[in-house]
């Protein structure tokens, strides 16, 4: 057996717990996103945030380039560093440039990861003080463009004394929590709507991944009516199995989010829909018509090894789902008479039962926002089919044979039309993530370890 890197480090970190990662590629990604937004064209083509921002005095306003962001990750903390510009300028005439401010963090300010309960959120906060510097230097126009406003002489004085002392004091109590608001959040309730994780919070930032977990969490599995329970560290993980060392990077893996065996099963079969309704008629004299449902019986599910790489936008196979069905439903035969009325020979419950096998397939959504998971039937099968026909001496024997007929040659067609047993919405995609694509498409991508664990991502493909 082999696993990826990221697949030990879940199985090392989270254990028997769900948990959701991002990597250090995807977070640099939104940053350069950000500094691309927010960097404009300097001197005067400021981004549309940034550009011509009224001050109270004197018809003056200021823009602003960003310059460089950058966050490194380290153990259990981040630090940001980042070079801003901003200019003063006459409103609406941000080529006229009267004073000019490099701000930049002198050294690198520590932050941290917190998280809203309620939005499922994660956002950084400021974790100890930092403050930046700041340099201030005049525009090479500065006298012609002061001489334009209305600036009491000596302007450069007046304006140094009136301008600039309360901007550098602001630039310096607010420019790095203006920076911290600017990085990117990680809405977790969108990457796993199913999934909330209960506070407090656990990260490792260790390796190419950010990843998070909790030591409780509640899950709901379920269509229509989903049933939500609380779970906490799996006592049985990992299941007697043996984990073997990583053999491979998974850095290429975005967003990611894991679960353990008994978990992982839980909330797939938590999610079968447990009948899929068929339907088939048939012609000739006689006309017949069968409707009904299969239903599970039974359910054996387990997680397979091996990491999939997707050809196109499916992929299958980590999750092996097999089941024993029920065939419920309604035969009945007929002989058309005049002016559309059925003169009507039989009428008969159906009972059957057989065999399913499928896999999860999992595709991606991309401007819809979601990965989906259903099951793949690879088998279907019916074994057994009874009648319970009720119908009197001497039609018994014509309807008899007849839906011995429908069941010999017509109700096994059915098998055919089952082409799945359920189907969900296992991840969310969130907008950050869609807006960094640029012309890449996202793929979807999964792992298992072998009645361990599994964990669903996605990543990005060129082309």
């Amino acid at each position: 057996m082999t696993v990826s890197e990221l697949q030990h480090r879940f199985i090392a970190f989270a254990g028997g717990m769900p948990a959701i990662a991002f990597s250090h590629l995807q977070i640099d990604r939104e940053l350069k996103s950000v500094v691309s937004r927010l960097g404009g064209r300097y001197p005067d083509q400021p981004s549309a945030a940034m550009a011509d921002v009224p001050l109270p005095v004197y018809g003056l306003a200021f823009s602003s380039f960003l310059k460089t962001l950058d966050v490194k990750l380290s153990a259990g903390y981040a630090e940001l560093t980042a070079t801003l510009v901003a200019t003063i300028h006459r409103l609406g005439r941000p080529a006229e440039i009267i004073r000019e401010y490099r701000v930049e963090t002198i050294d690198p300010i520590r932050i941290v990861f917190d998280y809203d309960a309620i939005s499922r959120e994660l956002y950084w906060r400021q974790d100890g003080a930092g403050f930046p510097k700041v340099t201030p230097s005049w525009g090479t126009d500065a006298d012609a463009v002061l001489a334009n406003t209305t600036l009491p002489d000596p302007q450069k004085d007046s304006y140094l004394a009136e301008v600039e002392s309360p901007i550098i004091w602001s630039t310096r109590n607010t420019f790095v929590e203006l920076l911290i608001a600017s990085l990117p959040r990680y809405p977790l309730g969108e990457m796993a709507p199913w999934l909330s994780l209960l506070e407090p919070l656990r990260f490792d930032f260790g390796g190419d991944h950010v990843i998070v977990t909790a030591s409780r969490a509640k899950v709901a599995a379920g269509g229509c009516s989903p049933s939500t329970m609380i779970v906490e560290p799996d006592p049985n993980f990992p299941y007697g199995e043996t984990i073997p060392a990583p053999s491979f990077s998974a850095r290429h893996v975005d967003i990611a989010v894991y679960l353990p065996k008994t978990r992982f099963i839980d909330f797939v079969s938590g999610n079968l829909e447990p009948a899929v309704l068929v339907a088939a008629r048939g012609g000739g004299v006689v006309k017949w018509s069968v409707s009904g449902a299969f239903g599970l019986k039974t359910l054996t599910a387990d997680i397979k090894t091996g990491i999939i790489y997707p050809s196109g936008l499916t992929v299958e196979g980590i999750i092996g789902i097999s089941t024993e069905i029920d065939f419920i439903g309604v035969a009945r035969a007929w002989v058309d008479g005049p002016c559309g009325t059925k003169i009507g020979l039989a009428s008969a419950s159906v009972l059957g039962s057989g065999e399913f096998a499928a896999d999860i397939r999992l595709e991606a959504n991309i401007h819809a926002g979601y990965i989906t998971g259903d099951l793949k039937v690879a088998k279907s099968e019916l074994i057994d089919v009874d009648f319970d026909v009720g119908v009197p001496w001497p039609l018994d024997a014509i309807s008899g044979e007849l839906l011995d007929y429908v069941a010999q040659k017509e109700i096994r067609k059915l098998t055919n039309r089952v082409v799945q047993l359920g189907r969900w919405d296992f991840m969310g995609i969130p907008l950050s993530y869609l807006d960094s694509l640029s012309t890449n498409r996202a793929l979807p991508i999964m792992e298992g370890l072998k009645g361990v664990g599994a964990y669903m991502g996605i990543v990005q493909s060129e082309g």
